[in-house]
């Protein structure tokens, strides 16, 4: 698998679920299209497997939003990083919102519910300066 991808039904299956993604992400631009997977296949589970599948399912207007939103949530955690290196409180939270950002952005999909827990637990937190 690792010398030839193309032998992965997983990979495979996640690059034709990509191309049927783009095509509804350009035949839905604006508004998106909720559960677009059901629609198209009659089951869950065909959707982009990555962060444009906020795109195809609920607009541009959505993906804009939420990817303002989670760049100033990570130029949040950029800018106060001294402080988070600093106090072991924080590494947790931090941590969390890493891997779910990193998570959210190559392999799950809008029905992925820890993107927004992790941006909640973030911008929750009460930075102490002195």
């Amino acid at each position: 698998m690792l010398t030839d991808p193309w032998s992965d039904p997983s990979f495979v299956g996640r690059l034709e679920f990509f191309k049927e993604g783009i095509e509804d992400i350009s035949n839905h631009f604006l508004f998106g299209n909720y559960g677009y997977e059901v629609l198209r296949d009659g089951d869950t589970g065909g959707y982009i497997h990555n962060f444009l599948s906020y795109w195809a399912a609920y607009g541009v207007l959505y993906f804009l939003v939420l990817s303002a939103i989670l760049f100033f949530v990570c130029l949040y955690i950029i800018r106060n990083l001294s402080f988070f290196r600093f106090n072991s409180f924080y590494h947790f939270p931090v941590l969390i919102f890493i891997y779910s950002f990193v998570s959210g952005m190559v392999s799950k999909a809008y029905v992925w519910p820890f993107l927004w827990f992790a941006v909640i637990f973030i911008c929750s937190l009460k930075i102490q300066r002195r």
